[in-house]
């Protein structure tokens, strides 16, 4: 049981921004639900590559939790994927892209919204699947020829939504249906 995910997008995530090429990927990286070791592991990442900033992985889910988790997946009930990184190197740059020091930080102070922690080196050490992941962008791409139909169907109702959203015309908007579920296909 195999899927593709993007796994962090070097996106500033709550004032931190993971920069994807300097991401060192160990062997056997965990998957994870939500965190949350006691639950046990759903498998392991197979392999990890970077890709217009993106951190991309091929996920192999093993065992009876892993099937479990990945069957939602395929069924589109979960999605959502978050790394932990353990940080070798940062900068800690102004909205301008200044770099600062740590002590003008400090003096600014950690609510400071204008500030960003940009993490060039970090060793990724587990991956969750989650519900609701810290970087909207991260989640599970493909897991099944099911699953990428699907996702192709969701995408595809999502872009027609923009593009009539567009017209002002009332008649020709489809109505807003919340999230929709698919029946598996019968293959």
């Amino acid at each position: 049981m195999k899927g593709i995910a993007v796994i962090s997008t070097s996106d500033s995530i709550k004032g931190i921004r993971v920069l994807a090429e300097g991401v060192e990927i160990p062997n056997g990286v965990p998957i994870l639900e939500d965190h949350d070791v006691s639950r046990g592991c759903l498998g392991h990442l197979l392999a990890a590559w970077t890709d217009s900033g993106l951190l991309w992985g091929d996920l192999q889910f093993t065992g009876r939790e892993g099937k479990r988790v990945f069957e939602w997946i395929e069924n589109g009930v979960i999605n959502g994927v978050s790394g932990r990184f353990d940080i070798r190197n940062f900068v800690i740059v102004d909205a301008d892209g200044r770099e600062i020091s740590e002590a003008e930080a400090l003096e600014r102070g950690a609510d400071d919204e204008q500030l960003t922690i940009v993490v060039r080196r970090s060793t990724l050490l587990e991956i969750s699947i989650c519900a609701v992941p810290a970087d909207r962008n991260a989640r599970v791409r493909a897991c099944s020829e099911r699953a990428v139909i699907r996702e192709m169907i969701t995408s595809g109702e999502a872009r027609l939504q923009r593009i009539l959203a567009r017209d002002q015309n009332p008649l020709l908007r489809l109505p807003d249906r919340g999230l929709v579920q698919y029946r598996p296909l019968e293959l």
